[in-house]
């Protein structure tokens, strides 16, 4: 068990130094790869957006441990 979370970790490791983790949204296009979903909207809008989820936004349920029902969902872009 043990060697089994080393392994983990060297793999979560390796995998955030390579790559840049980006927020699961894709309603809109970046030309640099940043997203900002509430850019140039009013604020009515903004706060409407705000309030409603999203929906890559994880549901989080407590059974023993807090855990995501849905699954975490990122995007990974290479680092340069």
């Amino acid at each position: 068990q043990k060697f089994a979370l080393l392994e983990l970790k060297t793999i979560i490791s390796k995998m955030v130094r390579a790559f840049e983790v980006l927020p699961a949204v894709d309603e809109l296009l970046s030309k640099d790869g940043y997203l900002n979903t509430y850019v140039g909207l009013p604020p009515a809008e903004k706060a409407r957006k705000e309030s409603m989820g999203h929906k890559y936004d994880p549901i989080l349920g407590a059974v023993l441990t807090l855990k995501s029902e849905n699954g975490l969902h990122l995007r990974l872009r290479e680092r340069k």
